[in-house]
């Protein structure tokens, strides 16, 4: 039954019927309303599928112009959570991982996508987000040139998650 929509004038039918059988309308309304909230079969109102819309929206929104998963980054879930020991330690990581000096403050992002903050990488240094915001792309998917392109390259090969997300 999941999708389904169950309208109000539909429980004041079972009602009836209901009511045949108790003696009672209201009764075999409320029977009909009770049946149908158990069932979970009442439009709430928004839509079918507003709500996985929304998510669907909200991801797509959260995948960089790279095609990463901006929602799965530690330095955005430190920013939205204001969380300075995970600054920390991504500002650790990421500075062993790229050899050079990145500080904990230096770590706040949204999403290369979103306004908001962005680390100074994301922010002017990115390559790929440079070109895809120069070129007014959504994401590196709708560039004709994505599959020879050197900046996308090392992800693509890499990540097939990134590969996905742009549909390539």
């Amino acid at each position: 039954m999941k999708g389904k929509v169950f309208p109000v004038s539909m429980a004041v039918l079972w009602g009836i019927v209901f009511s045949q059988a108790m003696h009672s309308v209201t009764l075999g309304v409320c029977m009909g309303l009770a049946m149908g909230t158990a069932f979970g079969l009442f439009d709430s109102g928004r839509g079918e599928n507003e709500d996985e819309e929304r998510r669907r929206i909200k991801m797509k929104e959260l995948i960089a112009y790279c095609g990463l998963d901006c929602e799965s980054c530690e330095a955005r879930t430190a920013t939205v959570r204001n969380d300075d020991a995970l600054r920390e330690k991504v500002a650790a990581l990421w500075s062993e991982l790229n050899g050079v000096e990145i500080i904990s403050e230096m770590i706040n992002c949204v999403g290369c996508r979103i306004d908001g903050a962005k680390t100074p990488y994301c922010e002017s240094l990115c390559p790929i987000r440079q070109c895809a915001l120069g070129k007014t792309l959504e994401t590196c998917g709708s560039c004709a040139e994505h599959m020879t392109c050197e900046k996308l390259g090392m992800i693509l090969k890499n990540n097939g998650e990134a590969r996905r997300n742009l549909g390539v």
